[in-house]
């Protein structure tokens, strides 16, 4: 799953490395996004051009909002996407890009703990997550999904998943307005993207969601993380 990521790149940044008009709104750098946070995302309007919005973590249809107990649903599963319906409506027709500088996974070790990585490019530039979006029960915020797929080879090590990260033609494709055809979509993402992704160790104080500074993905020595 992907339950933490670093946006801490500017809207300029965003709106320049896809194309897409600005919306005006300065956010700033959060190096710990977590759930129900807003960050910027970048959807395809109908007219064709691209725009960056700001959109908030976690689905949360209104079965869910009407709950004290269920979480917003913050990843989705590329597997199934199209199967399920919270989902299966969104992935045809309401797709999103969220820019990442770098997402946070934990590895199990032993019975007991759990130890953070930072995965990043391994150029540093943007990451483009895969989303799904929205509208939220009883407002207007444009409440997102990651989607998320098997972890590939530099990233297997700490955790069995990932976000589905988007390049080349599939990011054309998942951005394109009127591409409903769901299954050729699925297929295209599956494949994978030849993004080479790098990682270290940081410090576990970016479990704490109140926390939001750029020393969270700074890389901790192994001998001193017990």
């Amino acid at each position: 799953m992907c339950g933490r990521f670093v946006s801490a790149s500017s809207e300029a940044d965003v709106s320049q490395a896809l194309f897409a008009d600005l919306s005006g709104v300065n956010l700033g750098a959060s190096y710990n996004v977590s759930p129900t946070a807003s960050v910027y995302g970048v959807r395809t309007l109908a007219s064709g051009q691209r725009s960056v919005d700001v959109f908030r973590w976690g689905l949360a249809p209104e079965w869910i909002s009407h709950s004290k107990k269920l979480q917003p649903l913050i990843n989705a599963r590329l597997e199934t996407v199209d199967q399920k319906p919270a989902f299966a409506n969104a992935f045809k027709l309401r797709r999103c890009v969220i820019p990442a500088n770098g997402f946070f996974e934990w590895q199990k070790i032993g019975s007991a703990n759990r130890q953070p990585f930072y995965v990043y490019k391994k150029d540093s530039s943007l990451l483009f997550m895969a989303g799904i979006w929205e509208l939220g029960v009883g407002d207007e915020a444009k409440d997102f999904s990651i989607l998320t797929t098997k972890a590939n080879s530099d990233v297997a090590h700490i955790h069995h998943r990932m976000p589905v990260l988007l390049d080349g033609n599939a990011l054309e494709r998942w951005l394109m307005p009127g591409v409903a055809e769901t299954q050729s979509l699925k297929n295209l993402l599956l494949e994978g993207s030849a993004e080479r992704l790098d990682s270290h160790y940081v410090d576990r104080r970016v479990g704490n969601a109140s926390l939001n500074d750029s020393d969270l993905i700074s890389e901790v020595p192994p001998d001193t993380l017990w």
